[in-house]
């Protein structure tokens, strides 16, 4: 049995919810309070996060390892195309949004950066390019690990609007990318509470700069 340790706040661990979903596999999930963690869970967690999982007496963690074992294991499950160049295209926008959309929305939540919305903006106009020309998905028209790894921060995209005021301008590729993964059931299973993004990601927050 698989067991994930989780929190509904957190866009890493979101991640591998969203795996385990469009895999259809079964897994325990164990909800971790990441404002008061116990310290039971820094015991057994190795760097004391989530996501953690735990899979026949092995523990794995970081979002991206356990979903690439996730794929290994599982390889009948389709969480990654059997193309080699969709993987490749998987990785690069992996490593794409690592480097250029992850960071910045932290840094326009924070406020630490003059440019950080100008460079979230642009990483926007540029995210087209990253992603399957027939879509809907990020890889074709189905979800998989690419999606699981780039929307979680996108369906927290309220808490930029709620706290700095950034309106995006989607390109119609990513509207519609972000509409279907809005109606897919698996995400909707998955979706946590906007308002409860808000609240937990005001400790993120800093007085706007003037």
């Amino acid at each position: 049995m698989l067991k994930l340790y989780t929190a509904q706040v957190c866009p890493f661990a979101h991640r591998c919810r969203l795996a385990l979903s469009f895999g259809h596999l079964e897994s325990e999930r164990v909800e971790i309070d990441l404002a008061e963690i116990p310290d039971w869970y820094r015991r057994l967690s190795p760097n004391e996060k989530v996501p953690l999982l735990e899979h026949d007496g092995h523990r794995i963690w970081e979002s991206a390892i356990i979903n690439e074992y996730l794929s290994d294991v599982y390889s009948d499950r389709g969480l990654l195309p059997d193309d080699p160049l969709l993987r490749v295209k998987f990785r690069l926008a992996v490593d794409w949004a690592g480097n250029a959309v992850i960071p910045t929305f932290y840094q326009v939540l924070r406020n630490e950066q003059a440019d950080a919305a100008e460079r979230l903006h642009k990483a926007i106009a540029d995210m087209p390019q990253w992603m399957s020309l027939e879509g809907p998905f990020w890889l074709g028209d189905q979800p998989s690990l690419a999606d699981a790894a780039i929307y979680p921060w996108f369906e927290r995209w309220n808490v930029l609007e709620h706290y700095r005021a950034f309106q995006a301008e989607w390109p119609a590729r990513v509207q519609a990318w972000l509409d279907a993964m809005r109606q897919h059931e698996l995400v909707i299973q998955e979706a946590g509470d906007p308002q409860r993004y808000v609240k937990a990601y005001a400790r993120y927050t800093t007085p706007a700069k003037v």
